[in-house]
Formats: structure tokens, C-alpha cells, sequence
């Protein structure tokens, strides 16, 4: 079986992986345990000025790197802002 694997950090597609014999679940032999960067879903195909990237359950197709980073950065102030809120601050 084929699954399709991406950066833990950035989504971002980094090939193909071929699952074995060694990763059939012994527990339930008709079933693949397939690794937790993977999906069985194939990425879009993309010229080399694109990047297919894994975020929330689907592949996005981001033009360039600046686009990946811009959107990481945003998700990261806006964690950084709920964390900050949730904290009482005290003088």
C-alpha cells in the first residue's frame, strides 16, 4: 500500500512511502497502521513553483514557500494570542 507523507511542522508533501507486511495491525490483519505524518489520500499534482501541503484533513496547494510561511505565521500569532489571554496577568 501507498500512502503519501509530509513535514510534522509545515504539511508540506515530502513523497511517497510503501507500507509493508511490518505495518499490517497484528491485531487486525486486514488493516494498515499507517503513519501519523501519511495519509492514503494522493496529493494534487503541482508544477515546480507550488507545494502541496496537509492541513486539517485535506491537501492545500500553496504557490510558493513565502505563501507556507505567511500562513504558519499567522496560525502562530494567533495561538500566541489565546495563550496570552488565557493567562491573568497581575502587576
Amino acid at each position: 500500500m501507498v500512502v503519501y507523507t509530509f513535514s510534522y511542522e509545515t504539511g508540506a508533501y515530502t513523497g511517497e512511502l510503501e507500507l509493508g507486511a511490518a505495518d499490517l495491525d497484528p491485531r487486525s490483519p486486514d488493516t494498515w497502521m499507517i503513519p501519523g505524518n501519511a495519509t492514503t489520500e494522493p496529493p494534487p499534482r503541482c508544477d515546480s513553483h507550488c507545494t502541496p501541503v496537509w492541513k486539517d484533513g485535506r491537501w492545500v496547494v500553496y504557490e510558493c514557500v513565502a505563501d507556507i510561511a505567511d500562513d504558519l505565521m499567522a496560525g502562530w500569532r494567533k495561538r500566541v494570542g489565546e495563550i496570552l489571554e488565557s493567562k491573568e496577568v497581575t502587576p
